[in-house]
């Protein structure tokens, strides 16, 4: 049976492989979705900074526009040596047009300071206010010196984009203060971002969220992890891809600072994509689709062919080594068992069924071995004479044999030898049945005092002497003959019996009566020989659904 397990051996390392290969699949094709997203995310950070740049570039271009107002300006130049009774009123002058130019460019903070740093007016946060200086501010301090300047705040718990331009005197020589204007960071500037970059983004201040375009609750576990990337955050001015999950969905985010002031504050983005990875080889199956089944685009002929094939070559090996020797077993076996063959021809068989048909010839070795020698008539009366085989298949005595010093062609007549057959109808109905077989009988001591003649007797004695041998040979042979006639009934009545029990027992099987006989002859033999016993009774039973046969030995 090597055949077919070396071929089911390579039919499973071909399986075992083509699984391995598509779990291996599945995790190359996840790192490289993963790695492929996190490039996506690497040129939407840079695509976000460069983004910030123009559209805060922008607004310093419309502060830059507004800071010549005339208002801002006369307030600005007026603001520093005025009378302290004239100050409220200069404060509310430029407090009015500033809600008024923060109306018509929408931001949401706006600061005029004069020449001193200042706080001329403010709109958006602590207007009542003024008269403070916002010297030490980075981007105050430029706005004095003449430049205009970009910057981020932290104000009030929010993130605001920060730009300032100084305002010059009306003759232009000079610079008399300074506009700041900031546009704070709320969610529809974040949407207006994600609409541009292609993904989301985030902001953050202070680790806390303060505007979004994601919308998902993965976004607040954020903070946390990019706590626990600072350090790389500040070294190499962004942090590696961070997985995010929340339910369901699972995402990559890219995290960056915010540059300015506010970044003192933590302040900080994050750009955010979904993660689409194969995961695993039972989401990549999941992912395949109608058209990548299609007829024309895979390979169904060749899949199918091999399938095919390699189911033909397996059942051909089996065939092969399995069922061809096992019919020719079977074969073997009913030919011995009907008499047609002495053993099994194991050189025949293959593999382990040559092992069994071995087998098989050693026990009918053994069994025949076992199995006790035929005697004729004449071992049995004691004499050296044997006998001749008569058309039944017994031997019986001749006076030729009997007398062979007498030298007259006078015959003795024998006494007709009848064999007597019992009816099976008188056989009673019982499942038991006793077949005993004496060994001895009055006949025996008889016939051995009969055969120690003289020699020297006259020819009428010797002649009376044989007539007697005869006669009691000849009763002998009847006796061993109705013995055996009724042996042989008694077992055809079991036989029967054994039959009819494995119909009702619904066993379809029927076994031959010569089989039947010879065990149960080889059965008594043996336990008549063990236990010295003079009869064995057969019983027939069910056993576990099936006909049985068990035999007993009765001494008394």
């Amino acid at each position: 049976m090597w055949l077919s397990k070396i071929w089911f051996a390579v039919t499973a390392f071909v399986a075992a492989a083509a699984v391995a290969f598509g779990l291996v699949v599945a995790s190359v094709a996840s790192g490289e979705a993963d790695r492929e997203q996190a490039e996506r995310l690497d040129r939407a950070q840079d695509g976000a900074h460069l983004l910030l740049k123009v559209n805060i570039r922008s607004w310093i271009d419309e502060v830059a526009r507004l800071s010549t107002d005339a208002a801002l300006t006369d307030g600005a130049e007026n603001f520093g040596h005025a009378a302290a009774a004239d100050a409220p009123f200069i404060h509310d002058s430029v407090q009015a047009r500033l809600r008024a130019l923060g109306e018509k460019l929408g931001a949401e903070l706006l600061i005029a300071v004069d020449a001193g740093g200042k706080v001329v007016a403010r709109v958006g946060e602590d207007e009542g206010s003024y008269g403070d200086g916002l010297i030490g501010y980075p981007l105050v301090e430029a706005v004095l010196r003449g430049y205009r300047r970009d910057d981020s705040w932290g104000v009030g718990g929010q993130l605001y984009r920060m730009a300032g331009s100084p305002i010059p005197s009306r003759t232009r020589e000079r610079v008399v203060g300074g506009l700041i204007v900031g546009d704070r960071v709320d969610d529809a500037f974040t949407k207006s971002l994600e609409a541009r970059l292609g993904s989301d983004i985030a902001f953050f201040l202070g680790g806390k969220v303060v505007a979004q375009s994601l919308g998902s609750p993965a976004i607040f576990s954020l903070p946390a992890r990019i706590e626990e990337n600072r350090d790389t955050l500040r070294k190499q001015g962004r942090t590696p891809a961070l997985e995010l999950e929340a339910g369901v969905g699972r995402y990559l985010a890219v995290v960056a600072p915010v540059v300015g002031e506010a970044a003192e504050l933590d302040a900080c983005y994050a750009l955010i994509v979904e993660r689409r990875t194969a995961g695993g080889f039972a989401a990549l199956l999941g992912r395949i689709g109608r058209d990548d089944v299609a007829w024309g685009s895979f390979p169904w002929l060749p899949v199918a062919g091999g399938l095919v094939l390699a189911l033909v070559i397996g059942i051909a090996a089996m065939v092969f080594e399995v069922d061809v020797p096992l019919r020719r077993l079977l074969d073997e076996s009913r030919d011995v068992a009907k008499g047609i063959s002495g053993k099994v021809n194991d050189a025949a068989l293959r593999g382990r069924f040559g092992s069994i048909g071995r087998a098989i010839n050693e026990t009918i070795e053994r069994l025949s071995r076992a199995k006790p020698g035929q005697r004729d008539i004449g071992a049995i009366l004691g004499s050296s004479a044997g006998g001749e085989l008569t058309a039944t298949g017994r031997r019986g005595a001749t006076l030729s044999n009997v007398l062979p010093a007498l030298g007259s062609t006078d015959r003795v007549p024998t006494p007709p030898i009848g064999y007597p057959s019992p009816l099976l109808s008188q056989q009673p109905s019982g499942v038991v049945r006793s077949l005993s077989s004496p060994l001895s009988s009055p006949l025996s001591s008889s016939l051995s005092s009969s055969r120690s003649s003289s020699p020297v007797a006259p020819m009428g004695a010797e002649l009376s002497g044989a007539v007697a041998a005869v006669e009691d040979s000849s009763l002998l042979e009847e006796e061993a003959a109705a013995e055996e006639d009724a042996l042989e009934a008694a077992l055809l009545q079991i036989y029967r019996e054994f039959i009819d029990t494995k119909k009702r027992c619904g066993e379809a099987d029927v076994v031959a009566y010569d089989r039947f006989a010879e065990k149960l002859r080889e059965n008594r033999r043996q336990l008549m020989e063990r236990f010295g016993c003079k009869d064995v009774k057969f019983i027939v039973y069910v056993k576990e659904g099936k006909a049985a046969v068990k035999a007993s030995p009765v001494k008394a």
